[in-house]
């Protein structure tokens, strides 16, 4: 069994697996070493043998996490991670031309590692933050722990990476977010947005002020106002003029 790119304390814990005499802890190690494999095909086989729904139920992958961990409680320290590992190594994957099969599968381990809550899992799902909601849903929801990620991702070439960052910190600031920030986090993310309303994807400017609804102060005010009469694009002036009747001056 080939196995890479895990640190030694996997290897450990892996062959402390293969040596158990729990048949059902051997096969789970055997699945995660297969997620190694080079065949994409043997790495979909091993994902949904471990995580996949009963024959003939539908899948629902909250679920099916749940019962993963809850299961194999003492194999939990080395199941996350290389689930984790399985994601960062498909996003790579998915820059070359990839069919109908793989892109369900693709979804799914997005769908998995969302539901994990683990700050770890951070950079994984930034590298499926294109994808939408499953993977902008999962950063969101770690809160504060996902920022040293997603803010820096500000700076990317991709537009379509900005507009992810963009959503997940409209849904961080969202009044019903799951993990609240604090006021550090939520002033850093402040100024992320408004950075954001001068990007120059007019997208990305309409998510920017969408996403400031919960700032009310005069300079994002003023930024506001000035982008609901000057700015180039109609999306983004009507973003900001229902940003305005929203939050009407005082």
């Amino acid at each position: 069994m080939k196995i890479a790119r895990i640190n030694s304390v996997f290897v450990v814990a892996l062959l402390a697996l293969l040596l158990a005499p729990s048949g059902l802890a051997q096969s789970i190690a055997i699945s995660l070493g297969q997620f190694q494999s080079a065949d994409e095909n043997v790495r979909m086989e091993a994902f949904y043998r471990i995580l996949g729904p009963v024959l003939g139920e539908r899948l629902n992958m909250g679920e099916n996490v749940s019962k993963l961990l809850r299961d194999h409680q003492s194999e939990r320290q080395i199941i996350v991670p290389a689930l984790i590992d399985l994601l960062r190594r498909e996003n790579i994957r998915v820059l070359s031309p990839f069919g109908e099969k793989f892109s369900n599968y693709y979804g799914d381990l997005i769908w998995c590692i969302a539901t994990l809550h683990d700050a770890r899992s951070a950079d994984a799902l930034l590298g499926a933050v294109k994808t939408g909601n499953l993977a902008t849903d999962g950063l969101a929801v770690l809160g504060e722990e996902a920022l040293p990620v997603t803010l820096p991702a500000l700076d990317s070439n991709d537009s379509g990476v900005r507009n992810g960052v963009l959503r997940v910190m409209e849904k961080m600031v969202n009044p019903s977010a799951q993990s609240p920030l604090g006021i550090a986090a939520t002033a850093q993310v402040r100024v992320a947005l408004l950075r954001g309303v001068g990007d120059e994807d007019d997208f990305n400017r309409r998510v920017a002020i969408r996403a400031l609804e919960p700032f009310t102060d005069r300079e994002v005010r003023k930024v506001v106002l000035d982008r609901s009469t000057a700015d180039s694009s109609p999306l983004v002036r009507k973003a900001a003029e229902d940003w305005l009747q929203k939050n009407p001056s005082q």
